[in-house]
């Protein structure tokens, strides 16, 4: 059986990427993020100079290990598309949001939002009672 931290959420959550469009993503997964810095660093040791490369490398090693479906995408006939690995990296390669960025990176924007802010939140459990560090009352 597996540790896990006190709070940390272990179910996909759902967050918007788009207008009408959102993703199920598992949110702790450190081996999918793992997985996603080795890709960058493959990517650097293929060329130490393609920054983008290896950043792009990241974001879609980190997508196809968390995210795990979707709501919002159609097929180009308006039909919803179903998710598949293919699919999404096909949403994250070739799509745009509304102000042109590219949906790879408003996936890396939101997914490291959403981190955020289940720590801002304190990971699910609240101060010690008797206070951290050396001052605390024991």
């Amino acid at each position: 059986m597996p540790i896990l931290a006190k709070g940390r959420p272990t179910e996909p959550e759902w967050v918007d990427l788009a207008q009408g469009v959102r993703l199920l993503v598992k949110l702790h997964d450190p081996v999918a993020e793992h997985a996603a810095w080795m890709a960058h660093i493959e990517a650097r040791r293929a060329d130490p100079n393609d920054l983008v490369a290896a950043s792009w490398a990241e974001k879609m090693a980190l997508a196809k290990r968390v995210v795990v479906g979707w709501e919002g995408i159609q097929e180009a006939d308006g039909t919803p598309a179903p998710f598949s690995p293919e699919n999404l990296r096909r949403l994250l390669e070739d799509g745009l949001d509304d102000v042109g960025m590219s949906m790879i990176d408003v996936f890396w924007l939101v997914y490291l939002a959403a981190k955020d802010r289940w720590r801002r939140e304190g990971n699910g459990s609240g101060p010690a009672p008797g206070g951290t560090g050396s001052q605390a009352a024991g």
